[in-house]
């Protein structure tokens, strides 16, 4: 199976760190300064890093002629832990283990109850279920990368249903498609 995803190949993907002779982001590069997505047009710079256990995700984008800038954190690549922007601070809570997402190509299907945070304030409670669709090659600029095609859906009581294919390259340990 092979993805097309234009937005994904319009970017620049880019260690973040010191120069390396590699010419293609590594997990390890996650650790020493991180991997950088760019896209010109429209604008926006996502800073991929480790903290420990933690994935941290810098996005910066244009929108009407101003900067925004959310910064989230994850348990796991394929599950947001906290979103953080100028107005306000989200988190997930979830009920089973994340880890076990790394085991998606095998399970098939992931599904935990999941709380949502404003602040310290639980706004709505529900169910996120990841879904692996299959596996396939991405090109990202010079670089290629194995990915598995990933459908997330998040069922909460009060928030309208969200659902989205999430394009995960488990060696590189990042989603690439935004």
């Amino acid at each position: 199976m092979r993805f097309a995803a234009p937005l994904v190949c319009s970017f620049a993907l880019i260690a973040a760190g010191p120069a390396t002779a590699q010419t293609c982001p590594t997990r390890s590069d996650l650790d020493r300064g991180g991997v950088r997505l760019t896209r010109s047009s429209p604008f926006m710079t996502v800073l991929l890093t480790n903290a420990g256990e933690t994935h941290v995700e810098e996005r910066r984008t244009k929108r009407g002629g101003a900067t925004q800038r959310v910064r989230s954190t994850y348990l796991h690549p394929l599950a947001v832990a906290q979103r953080q922007d100028n107005k306000s601070v989200l988190t997930f809570k979830y009920g089973r283990n994340t880890r076990s997402l790394q085991r998606l190509d095998r399970d098939k299907v992931w599904t935990s109850p999941v709380t949502l945070l404003q602040g310290t304030k639980v706004i709505d409670k529900g169910t996120v279920t990841s879904r692996f669709r299959g596996k396939g090659t991405l090109k990202v600029g010079g670089c290629s990368y194995a990915v598995w095609s990933v459908l997330e859906e998040v069922k909460l009581g009060k928030i309208p249903t969200s659902a989205g294919e999430k394009i995960y390259a488990p060696e590189l340990v990042v989603v690439l498609n935004y």
